[in-house]
């Protein structure tokens, strides 16, 4: 036999065996026939019915079927009331936070917008109602440190 004929031979086999391995062994993702299951909607039916569950923001649930469905957050309609300010409550006030006033006339409390160094003693400082029944900032070692490095006093 010529050389050309066996050459032509060998390369019909090995096409036939790739084409039968490839037939064979089929990659499960790849099928496109599948059956669309009427009862899965939504993502609830595709978990109770053991589909894949992937987390994330929104989770998906992969369906034996092939579809997708992404779980709808719940979402509260209206926000939760906030709460009534009671008559003892105090807040801070003016330009830069360095009041410590009823929480009534807080939003009222006007003041020029001018900034000091003092001013951030008040960040992180609590303002509440004090032992005589004012509103002030309560001391605390942290507030009387910096007051002091800044040239002030507790109010």
């Amino acid at each position: 036999m010529p050389k050309k004929t066996i050459i032509i031979i060998l390369l019909i086999v090995v096409g036939a065996g790739i084409a039968y391995f490839v037939r064979e062994n089929k990659n499960p993702h790849m099928e496109t026939e599948k059956k669309f299951d009427a009862s899965i909607k939504n993502f609830e039916d595709c978990q109770k019915t053991g589909g894949h569950v992937l987390d994330g923001t929104p989770r998906q649930c992969h369906g034996a079927d092939g579809r997708t469905f992404m779980e709808v957050a719940k979402t509260n309609p209206t926000p939760p009331p906030l709460p009534p300010v009671s008559a003892n409550s105090c807040a801070k006030a003016g330009c830069s936070s360095q009041l410590c006033v009823d929480s009534k006339v807080a939003a009222e409390t006007v003041t020029t917008c001018e900034y000091r160094e003092i001013y951030g003693c008040y960040k992180s400082a609590r303002c509440e109602r004090q032992s005589n029944g004012q509103c002030g900032f309560t001391p605390s070692n942290e507030l009387s440190l910096c007051l002091s490095q800044n040239g002030g006093s507790i109010q």
